[in-house]
């Protein structure tokens, strides 16, 4: 074959594959075409998938939820709900639905990042949820209550004798909801600015406290950093004043004792028991045996209590080991090989926990009890044990709280109480509500400027003992008893 019909051939070659070329491409068949056309087959139909899938699921979201929020920043919340919509707080085991309430919190922060005028302050945001959460308790528990980080170090230091406050000792008015001042700190700002016993605080720097619990107007609005002031509204006599009062450090006196001017009888006043109280009561014991005292009188009128561990060690350090009660029915506390009972304290199984006498120690003296209505908690508990073994009582049916806060602290140094436990004395008694009648009952009648609510020997306030109706009467009462047992 010549070389002009070879080359006939490849040009005839090349043109027919040039065509065919042509064709595929036209025809979208060539390679680069195919694997275009493969991908859009692909990615169309994902994205149709994707987007229904999407749709899907918030039409899913609001019909299971009943809802939809969507933010747009400053330009508000989208909210989508459905008619059968409704907030529902319990769960079904009748806990908290924390599921709903984290989701309604969320869209009340949502709201408050997109239109509040203002700073958020996020610790005081945080502080006043847990606030409200133990507040919620407090319609049956007047003493629930959450503590931040701070107020759990005061409460801390108030515990041990010492703290940043006033200088009151208070607890709630049954008839204004409003805080009654049992007793002032002779040595503290309250006593400079004229609060005195039986005042009741109504409001603080303008804030109504009647609306709140007792623990919840004292940390948030009574107590503060020493230095500052606060302006208290009180009530006296129907009257409301209006009074300044400093706040500095606090030294509490919670016990002080003499021997009563005549006898050789020992007085010894407990206004209420934190953690000092009890070596301060040891001290004040001992001292007065030293003066040869033969009976002791043991003044808890305007107590309002305190630690319940502090009271049970200072029974245990008066009572011998092995005694039985005497005041005991069918609901009495068993003993165990012969131990003294101090108190049994039930959770809300009704599980119990008893509480013995296991100091090996005893005072030996003969003691008389006085109590009045604001004698309450700890104090209840001192008088009653000793009262379920024998020992007498002057003065007046006490408060009736006989119920046990705990504090838990939380992980974050903060913490919260509530009431955990009711408490039964060794006869068996349970006394929340009801008090406890004295053995003698003698009424306190007013002398010189001294009410029954401004007794606080151990306070500070003088007092004339001898002019001390209930005081002379358990003192009678002792040295009656002496006589009986022939004591000298």
């Amino acid at each position: 074959m010549n070389e002009d019909l070879q080359e006939q051939i490849k040009t005839e070659d090349l043109k027919e594959a040039s065509t065919v070329q042509e064709k595929e491409e036209h025809d979208g068949e060539h390679p680069a075409g195919r694997a275009k056309k493969r991908r859009r087959s692909v990615f169309v139909p994902f994205m149709g998938g994707f987007f229904a899938a999407l749709i899907a699921v918030l039409v899913g979201v609001v019909l299971v939820r009943g809802y939809l929020m969507i933010s747009f920043g400053r330009l508000g919340v989208l909210t989508i709900r459905m008619p059968y919509y409704k907030f529902d707080a319990q769960a079904k085991d009748g806990s908290l639905n924390m599921p709903e309430i984290n989701r309604k919190m969320k869209e009340i922060q949502t709201l408050i990042g997109s239109a509040y005028l203002y700073d958020e302050n996020v610790q005081d945001v945080t502080d006043g949820i847990f606030t409200g959460m133990l507040y919620g308790l407090t319609r049956e528990d007047k003493y629930a209550q959450y503590y931040s980080v701070k107020d759990y170090a005061e409460e801390v230091k108030r515990n041990n004798g010492s703290y940043e406050g006033i200088g009151v000792t208070v607890q709630t008015d049954p008839e204004t909801n409003g805080i009654l001042v049992i007793s002032v700190n002779s040595q503290g700002p309250a006593k400079e600015a004229g609060i005195e016993a039986d005042d009741i605080i109504i409001k603080a720097d303008g804030v109504d406290l009647r609306e709140m619990s007792l623990d919840e107007a004292i940390s948030m609005h009574i107590k503060g950093p020493a230095g500052t002031t606060v302006d208290l509204t009180v009530l006296r006599d129907g009257e409301e004043l209006e009074l300044t009062v400093g706040r500095a450090q606090i030294l509490d006196i919670t016990v002080r004792g003499i021997m009563m001017p005549g006898t050789d009888l020992g007085y010894v006043s407990i206004t209420s028991f934190n953690l000092m109280t009890e070596k301060e009561f040891k001290n004040v014991w001992t001292q007065l045996k030293d003066q040869g005292a033969k009976g002791i009188v043991v003044d808890l009128r305007n107590n309002g209590g305190g630690d319940m561990n502090v009271a049970l060690r200072m029974l245990d350090y008066v009572l011998d080991d092995h005694l039985t009660v005497v005041n005991g029915g069918e609901n009495a506390v068993p003993s165990s090989g012969g131990r003294t009972v101090l108190l049994s304290v039930e959770d809300r199984s009704e599980k119990a926990t008893v509480y013995y006498a296991e100091d090996k120690t005893s005072n030996q003296l003969p003691i008389v009890l006085v109590v009045n209505s604001r004698s309450a908690s700890a104090a209840e508990i001192f008088a009653g044990v000793m009262m379920d073994y024998g020992y007498a009582s002057v003065g007046e049916k006490t408060y009736g709280k006989g119920i046990v806060q705990s504090v838990y602290q939380l992980s974050d140094q903060s913490a919260v109480k509530f009431t955990t436990n009711q408490y039964r004395l060794p006869g068996g008694d349970l006394i929340h509500g009801k008090g406890i009648e004295p053995t003698l009952a003698v009424e306190f009648e007013d002398f010189d400027d001294v009410t029954f609510a401004k007794v606080n020997f151990a306070g500070g306030e003088e007092t004339d003992l001898e002019k001390d109706t209930q005081i002379r009467a358990a003192a009678d009462l002792l040295e009656k008893s002496l006589g009986e047992t022939g004591t000298d």
